[in-house]
């Protein structure tokens, strides 16, 4: 129940959370209306943001209002909406070998640099693996990269500053990371920075 992985670590940083369906979020805008900041939860998705779902994230962040985002596969998004609306642009389908990201040295996000986390990248029983996540860099300089893949040194995740809103994009899916309190790390510094 990746969800509640998700919601779990919302509720430990001190924010409630609900759910919906990817059709809900498209098409129910008063679903979303009271909402934030979202989590676009896209997985092992190839096809991470087909129209819909690109006019609700446009609609959302036009009312500042912030999101995280999380994927293996959004590298393969469409790259218009990737570099404008949420700030990145793909550099690499194959960006590591070694299934460990570190953080970054930036100035927008407060995280402390050089920090190792780990995600799964091979069948396990709790969770499915990644064997490819996504390689992403930030696509303007109101952009910063938080997280690099170990190994390669190519980005793993960006924050951005848009036009009244934020976003954080992630190349791996949070589900995957090795332990809960890692995944609580990402997501709470997330909130934080939506919050400044």
């Amino acid at each position: 129940d990746y969800i509640m992985v998700h919601g779990k670590a919302f509720m430990q940083a001190g924010y409630p959370f609900y759910s919906c369906s990817s059709r809900t979020f498209a098409s129910e805008e008063t679903f979303s209306s009271d909402a934030w900041a979202g989590d676009i939860i896209c997985g092992k998705e190839i096809e991470v943001f087909p129209e819909p779902i690109r006019n609700a994230m446009t609609g959302f962040t036009s009312e500042g209002r912030h999101l995280l985002v999380s994927g293996a596969c959004i590298g393969m998004a469409d790259k218009n909406f990737a570099q404008k609306i949420l700030g990145y642009k793909t550099v690499s389908l194959h960006p590591c070998g070694r299934p460990e990201i570190r953080t970054a040295i930036n100035m927008k996000i407060l995280m402390k640099p050089g920090r190792t986390f780990t995600f799964r990248n091979r069948p396990d029983p709790e969770i499915y693996s990644v064997e490819n996540p996504s390689g992403i860099a930030p696509s303007a300089a109101s952009g910063s990269t938080i997280f690099r893949y170990s190994d390669s040194g190519t980005g793993a995740g960006i924050c951005h500053d848009g036009k009244g809103y934020r976003t954080v994009c992630l190349g791996f899916p949070i589900e995957v990371l090795e332990t809960h309190e890692q995944i609580q790390y990402i997501i709470s510094t997330t909130l934080d920075f939506f919050e400044r």
